[in-house]
């Protein structure tokens, strides 16, 4: 959700055409039975909507009666809303003129000035009402809506906040100085004003929805995801708020609760396929594999037959170690159009890990082809080569390309350390390996690799403390259990 842009149109513009209660009959005092009587001839054309009507009853009054603020008010009004500008300016202006103290009537003439592009006038004359009315909110409003519209942010800032001066609990007028500041960049003023409008008026949905966006763009997610849940209690069945959350949740890797709002959305707004795609994602990230299954075939129920649907599902099958139903469902995703950049470079480690090793190779070849920076891929292919002993320069050279692209990548460093053990460079595999291992942590290939170095070079304590902390993260890998049981034969 980004913060919108902060046009409002002048309160007059939006407001006056609903100004009038009917109960104004009674306190008219109009100068003649027959002024009296078109006016209110014209007010029943208005109410029904026939302003053509209306606007001939109201000149017929103003004939009889042109010293009357409320004809002039009704006969303007109608003028204006016709987009008879020039005829609506001049009515304000004798308005203007002959009550200088009713406020209304110069808020319109401003409004019809800006409506016909005098900016400058217009202008003059909502300051004039501010001058003359400092306690009245209108004149802010619009003075501020023009500078808005003309782009003039800093004004509209300072005139907005003139206006707390006699309004300072007034949570519309922080929320709109909060606007401000977001599209003037200035994102922790704009957070400070949405924050004092959300606390006077705490049930005030767009203005938390503000403050939330605001905090978004200034990185405080927490916060974010905070004014996010204080929203969804003001509209619960709102699925862009869910989502923001969602995202946010994911974002900042807090999976439970992705996975609680994800499964809202799927509920919610059950016929839009990405909260399938997400909240399986997310089951695959938990390691709940069968939940991510039965969640993407729900959304395959809904005839949802695209790419991205089917990527998933290779995935999923991927790690549940179906590498038949893998490899089917990266294929039926190409044939769907989906970029084959992406789901060839999965394609490749589904038929790497079924034993299709040339197949292997020819799909990360053609990912490498035409995307020539994917370092992925470089380093997979490499590693493939090196893990199997052959082809070892062209794996160097592939790994290294891939390290040029992400130098502090330990996956990949541990990929060019090991190919060097392959070629027997063992120191030079001992100093990257070990550095690899500070770069990912306890990852129990990098560290199993290590121990491999290290019994090479007849450090044999020191491979056995590597294969054993190796076997603690990995207990059910059978050649580590093998090597151990060797080492100490």
């Amino acid at each position: 959700m980004a913060v919108v842009g902060c046009v409002y149109p002048s309160y007059a513009s939006k407001h006056i055409v609903n100004f009038f209660p009917d109960e104004e009959v009674n306190v008219l005092n109009l100068d003649t039975t027959r002024a009296k009587a078109h006016y209110l001839a014209g007010t029943r054309y208005e109410a029904l909507g026939d302003l053509e009507k209306a606007l001939a009853e109201y000149e017929k009054a103003f004939e009889k009666d042109s010293a009357n603020f409320n004809i002039l008010l009704r006969l303007g009004n109608a003028q204006y809303r016709l987009k008879r500008f020039p005829e609506a300016q001049k009515t304000f202006e004798i308005a203007s003129k002959m009550f200088p103290e009713y406020y209304l009537g110069h808020i319109m003439l401003a409004t019809i000035y800006y409506a016909q592009g005098k900016i400058s006038d217009s202008e003059r004359i909502y300051k004039k009402a501010i001058l003359n009315n400092p306690d009245e909110l209108t004149a802010y409003v619009g003075l501020g809506a023009l500078y808005i519209q003309e782009n003039r942010i800093t004004e509209a800032i300072e005139t907005h906040r003139n206006a707390l001066k006699f309004f300072p609990d007034d949570p519309t007028l922080y929320f709109k100085i909060g606007l401000l500041y977001s599209k003037d960049k200035k994102i922790n003023k704009a957070v400070e004003y949405l924050l004092k409008s959300c606390e006077l008026d705490s049930d005030w949905l767009q203005a938390k929805l503000a403050l939330a966006v605001a905090y978004e763009i200034s990185e405080q997610y927490e916060e974010a995801i905070n004014v996010y849940k204080e929203a969804i209690l003001i509209n619960p069945s709102d699925v862009n708020i869910y989502r923001r959350l969602a995202e946010l949740s994911d974002f900042k890797n807090k999976l439970e609760d992705a996975e609680k709002y994800y499964s809202i959305l799927v509920y919610l707004d059950p016929s839009n396929l990405r909260n399938y795609i997400s909240l399986g994602s997310i089951y695959l990230q938990e390691n709940k594999l069968q939940d991510a299954l039965s969640i993407v075939q729900k959304g395959r129920e809904k005839n949802f037959e695209v790419p991205e649907i089917f990527l998933l599902l290779g995935l999923i099958y991927f790690r549940l170690g179906d590498t038949d139903q893998s490899i089917a469902a990266y294929l039926r995703a190409v044939e769907l159009g989906g970029n084959k950049n992406l789901v060839y470079f999965h394609l490749g480690a589904a038929y790497e890990q079924s034993g299709h090793y040339e197949m292997a190779i020819e799909t990360f070849k053609y990912v490498i082809e035409n995307d020539p920076g994917n370092a992925n891929a470089l380093n997979y292919l490499g590693y493939m080569y090196a893990e199997r002993g052959e082809n070892l320069a062209e794996a160097i050279r592939l790994i290294k390309k891939a390290i040029e692209k992400e130098p502090n990548n330990g996956a990949f460093i541990d990929s060019l350390g090991w190919a060097y053990y392959k070629q027997g460079r063992l120191l030079e595999a001992t100093r990257l390996l070990k550095k690899a291992e500070k770069l990912v942590g306890d990852d129990p290939v990098v560290i199993e690799h290590l121990g491999d170095v290290y019994y090479k070079r007849g450090m044999k304590d020191l491979a056995i403390k590597k294969w054993k902390k190796a076997l603690e993260f990995n207990p059910d890998r059978a050649e580590l259990k093998e090597k151990l049981e060797k080492v100490y034969d």
